[in-house]
């Protein structure tokens, strides 16, 4: 195994003691690691065996990201005789449990252990118990939570993470998205998804952080008139660079709204859409509008080093049936998260200013 190694992925068909024991020789100079832990890693597990790569993570004094994945049934025997054992890098700063399914009692040792992690990504499960273990991650800038099971309190935890920058959530309600608005002033780039059509009017709130550069919304239905106001607010206050809107239900959003932005705001770099499906009216009403930016538009938005066309387009299905045209400035793509943001900057590139 070459002694460089900076990025490493491991499956459960790796893993086993004589892999842990060359592990042993590189993981003191690992930047990042992708860990599947093995289904027969639980409470019956071999004691040599747990014992390897519990010293391999001892060992991986300089790593920065980690992504731990386990789904199975033997979850009680995973904690009990790994994190509780596992000394988690001190240098950590970009923690991925989203494959996770009960990640409170970790983040409780990660509180402790790693004072300057900046990054936490968690899913299946988020309830109260997380919500306090998350509170005592001070140095935070980047938070992503989804699936929340039941009505939190996020007011706290919000307000104790005073130095977010990025924050990425899903099923909120009126009074979580009041909270954002309330806590997160140094917020840059926020993604909220499934979204109900009784929140939007506190959607109006979000107009009043000062610093937000990045907008991403995923709902089933956009009241045009809250929409447009939404984004006039934040025309407003000038920061606004990135606005992405995502449906499942094409009727339901409303491109001009967005693209009136690009023809009123200069500010703005980029504009992301995703339906569900895309047929040909709406595809060639999309190509139309963005025919009628002036050239002069066009040039002041392609930026040096720009990574997004002025506007993308993302389907999940529909663009098979006819071929798109060809522009500069307009892309059009299958399902797969167009900005979705990511941590690991040894394996994608790195987190800038809170900007996908």
């Amino acid at each position: 195994m070459a002694p460089n190694v900076q990025h490493l992925r491991l499956s459960e068909e790796t893993l086993n003691d004589d892999f842990l024991q060359e592990l042993a020789k590189i993981v003191p100079g690992l930047k990042s690691l992708d860990l599947t832990i093995p289904r027969r890693f639980d409470e019956n597990t071999s004691p040599d065996y747990a014992v390897g790569l519990i010293e391999c993570f001892k060992a991986m004094k300089d790593l920065e990201y980690l992504s731990i994945y386990h789904n199975h049934r033997y979850d009680k025997g995973i904690l009990f005789n790994l994190y509780s054992f596992v000394q988690f890098p001190p240098n950590l700063k970009y923690l991925d449990l989203t494959r996770v399914s009960n990640a409170a009692q970790i983040l409780s040792w990660v509180a402790e252990e790693c004072r300057h992690l900046k990054g936490l990504s968690l899913s299946w499960g988020v309830k109260e118990n997380t919500l306090q273990a998350i509170s005592q991650l001070k140095s935070l800038t980047y938070l992503e939570m989804r699936k929340i099971t039941v009505p939190c309190d996020i007011g706290y935890v919000l307000e104790a993470l005073s130095e977010l920058r990025a924050l990425s959530m899903s099923n909120l309600d009126e009074k979580m998205i009041s909270e954002i608005a309330q806590h997160c002033k140094k917020l840059e780039y926020l993604r909220i998804d499934k979204v109900s059509p009784e929140t939007h009017g506190s959607l109006m709130r979000l107009a009043t952080l000062p610093n937000l550069c990045s907008l991403d919304i995923w709902s089933d239905n956009y009241p045009k008139e809250q929409t447009t106001e939404l984004i006039n607010r934040l025309i407003a206050n000038g920061k606004i660079q990135y606005i992405r809107m995502a449906t499942a239900k094409k009727d339901s959003l409303e491109p001009d709204v967005l693209f009136e932005v690009l023809r009123r705001c200069k500010n703005i770099q980029s504009i992301g859409l995703e339906f569900g499906r895309i047929n040909r009216d709406l595809y060639s009403k999309i190509c139309q509008v963005v025919d009628e930016i002036d050239e002069e538009q066009r040039q002041q938005r392609e930026l040096p080093g720009m990574t997004h066309p002025i506007v993308e387009v993302e389907c999940n299905s529909g663009l098979s049936e006819f071929v798109p045209y060809e522009y500069k400035w307009l892309k059009f793509t299958y399902g797969g998260g167009i900005w979705k943001m990511s941590l690991n900057k040894w394996k994608y590139g790195s987190l800038s200013a809170g900007k996908p």
